[in-house]
C-alpha cells in the first residue's frame, strides 16, 4: 500500500518554509527522504495508470519527474536553497523544449495543483491553436465557453511568458486577447488539503491524458481530467 500523504507533505513543506536554511533541513533530512520516497512511489503508481491513455509517456522514468527540492539562487535576489512545493511533471519530452505536459504539485501554501498544458512550441504551432480559439467553431472556442471549466481550471503562463500586446497578425480587439498574448498555455485546478481533504487515493484525482492521432512531433493539446465522487468529467482542449 501506497503511504503517500499529501497532508503530510504539506506540513513538512510548511515547516521548511518557516526554517529555510541547510542547518534546519539537514536536522530533518530523514522526514525528508520518507516523504519523497512516498511521493516517488505514487508517481511511479500513476504514471502506470497514465500510459495507459496516452502511449506516449511509456519510455519516460517517472521517478525523474519529481522536482528537485534545491533551488537554483545563482541569479535569484532570494536565497533561500530549498523550494517550498514539491511534485511531478510528465511529459513525453521530458525536460526538453516544446513540452507538452502533465502533472501536479504540493506547495506550503496548503494546496495541492493539478495541471495540464503546453510550452516552449514554435509559434507557427502555438497559432494553430490560437486561430482554432477566435474560430467561431473551434474546439477551443467551445472549451473556454465552457462555464463548468472555467469555474473549475485557471489559465495561466506558468512563467512561460507574455506578450505586451495581441501576437502579429491578431488584431487588438479579437476575442479572448489576453489568452492570444500567452506563449504557453496551463490549465490549472488548485484544492485546499485539510485533514478532511486528505486525499491518499490522489491518482485517480490527478491529471490525466488525453492521447491524439497523428506524428508526435505534431501533436500539441492540453487535456485535464478530473474524478469527483459523483461522476467523471473530461475535458479535451486540442487534438490534432
Amino acid at each position: 500500500m501506497n503511504n503517500f500523504s499529501p497532508l503530510d507533505t504539506v506540513k513538512f513543506l510548511q515547516d521548511l518554509a518557516h526554517n529555510n536554511q541547510k542547518v534546519w533541513f539537514d536536522e530533518h533530512r530523514d522526514r525528508y527522504k520518507i516523504i519523497r520516497e512516498n511521493l516517488k512511489q505514487f508517481i511511479i503508481d500513476i504514471h502506470y495508470e497514465m500510459q495507459v491513455v496516452d502511449p506516449t509517456l511509456r519510455n519516460m522514468d517517472p521517478a525523474k519527474s519529481l522536482f528537485r527540492i534545491n533551488r537554483d539562487t545563482r541569479f535569484s535576489h532570494n536565497k533561500s536553497p530549498y523550494k517550498v512545493h514539491m511534485g511531478a511533471k510528465f511529459s513525453a519530452t521530458g525536460a526538453k523544449k516544446g513540452i507538452t505536459g502533465y502533472g501536479f504539485g504540493l506547495s506550503a501554501d496548503g494546496h495541492l495543483y493539478l495541471m495540464g498544458g503546453i510550452q516552449g512550441i514554435p509559434t507557427d504551432q502555438l497559432n494553430l491553436l490560437r486561430d482554432d480559439l477566435i474560430a467561431s467553431d473551434g474546439n477551443m472556442e467551445t472549451i473556454f465557453m465552457n462555464k463548468q471549466f472555467m469555474e473549475s481550471f485557471e489559465l495561466t503562463d506558468l512563467g512561460g511568458g507574455k506578450l505586451k500586446n495581441t501576437p502579429r497578425g491578431y488584431p487588438k480587439d479579437a476575442p479572448h486577447a489576453d489568452i492570444l498574448k500567452l506563449k504557453a498555455w496551463w490549465a490549472i485546478q488548485h484544492t485546499l488539503i485539510t485533514p478532511k481533504n486528505n486525499p491518499r487515493s490522489l491518482g485517480s484525482r490527478t491529471i490525466k491524458l488525453a492521447s491524439a492521432d497523428g506524428d508526435r512531433d505534431e501533436r500539441y493539446f492540453i487535456a485535464a481530467r478530473t474524478l469527483t465522487k459523483k461522476r467523471q468529467k473530461i475535458f479535451r482542449f486540442y487534438n490534432f
